[in-house]
């Protein structure tokens, strides 16, 4: 029958799994507590593609009201926002003069207006629905804060990148990731990297900077911290090895060779 379900926390996994329910559940469906990030958002524009009505109603709700039988589906992916992302402060900590193409800008607002305040250089030019950033070298760096939110808030999966890029900040930078458990594990191989990082509790941390990093052996806990190591070995002076590499495979596609491309000493080994 016609329902409403209010979720317990903002989830993409829990809010696609029940618009994906919806989309074949012939009665409209109300669900509140829900999260609005891209991957929820194309979701919804596929299922409307196949038949099914789906629309944000009020801020953090979604209706959808399916069909038995959907359509036939012919849909383009979008760009990933959150490697375009990364690869923004990749280019940023390491003093790149780099382009990076066909990027969704509509999802990275918040992160474009942070790092203009932070004293980052680059510019952007909107080519149709899409964006091209050309990164220039930053003068002076200062990050006061970061914290990563809900969508329309710094992505939580951006949040690693950004704390190693504030180890080449002036000052202290706080880093609060209220979000989940855990994400803050890379910083403890950006100690061992030399960063000048106090944690004070298992969702903050104090960054000081600027430091300069040096190579280590390090371990990858998961995906995104993954890409933030990498980030962190290609500005640190020395060799990095990095290890459990699968994490970083899984939301980087070929990464080590696309950095190749623009000059980075990058390898993939086997062990």
């Amino acid at each position: 029958r016609a329902a409403e379900v209010v979720l317990k926390e903002f989830s993409v996994t829990a809010t696609e799994n029940l618009v994906l329910f919806a989309g074949l559940h012939p009665f409209p469906l109300r669900i509140k507590i829900a999260d609005q990030d891209y991957q929820v958002q194309e979701l919804m524009e596929a299922l409307v593609s196949m038949g099914c009505s789906a629309k944000f109603s009020d801020p953090h709700t979604i209706e959808v009201h399916g069909r038995k039988d959907l359509k036939p589906l012919r849909h383009k992916l979008l760009y990933d926002p959150i490697e375009a992302g990364t690869f923004l402060l990749l280019a940023i900590g390491t003093k790149g003069h780099i382009a990076i193409q066909n990027v969704e800008l509509k999802f990275l607002d918040l992160l474009f207006k942070t790092l203009k305040d932070s004293g980052a250089r680059f510019e952007i030019r909107k080519r149709n629905n899409l964006g091209e950033i050309t990164v220039l070298p930053f003068k002076k760096l200062v990050i006061e804060k970061i914290q990563s939110f809900i969508y329309p808030g710094i992505s939580s999966d951006l949040q690693s990148a950004f704390g190693v890029l504030a180890t080449q900040a002036e000052g202290s930078t706080l880093l609060h990731d209220p979000l989940y458990e855990g994400r803050l594990k890379y910083l403890e191989e950006l100690n061992k990297m030399g960063a000048d990082i106090y944690f004070s509790d298992p969702h903050r941390a104090l960054i000081n900077g600027p430091t300069k990093l040096k190579g280590a052996e390090l371990g990858t806990a998961d995906i995104r911290g993954g890409a933030a190591l990498v980030m962190a070995s290609l500005m640190a002076h020395g060799r990095s090895t990095l290890s459990n590499i699968y994490q970083i495979d899984r939301g980087y596609e070929k990464i080590e060779e696309r950095l190749q491309g623009i000059g980075a000493d990058i390898k993939r080994v086997s062990s």
